[in-house]
């Protein structure tokens, strides 16, 4: 049987990346108490990150990911990738379209 990986064979300080990204875009887009109000329309973010990818022999391709894990500089340092993700808040009117 071919080996196919599974969530479970990444790195385990790492995410899957759709639970990084879910973490990066579950934001309150209203802030507001009785002096002001502040809304976020509109947010990108260009982050490193770490990441581990796993391809199996059928060419399912597992992917993990987080923000660097190593903060103190070695000789031997992980590779950092980058990540640019753009949020932007959709209106009622948008849903309906």
């Amino acid at each position: 049987m071919p080996f196919s990986p599974t969530y479970e064979d990444i790195d385990e300080a790492l995410a899957p990346v759709s639970e990084f990204v879910r973490s990066l875009t579950e934001l309150e887009a209203e802030f507001s108490n009785a002096q002001f109000s502040m809304y976020i329309d509109n947010m990108r973010l260009n982050i490193p990150i770490e990441m581990d990818v796993m391809v199996g022999e059928d060419g399912r391709v597992v992917l993990g990911t987080a923000p660097p894990t190593q903060s103190i500089e070695t000789t031997f340092m992980p590779v950092f990738h980058q990540m640019r993700l753009t949020i932007t808040r959709e209106s009622d009117s948008d849903e309906h379209k």
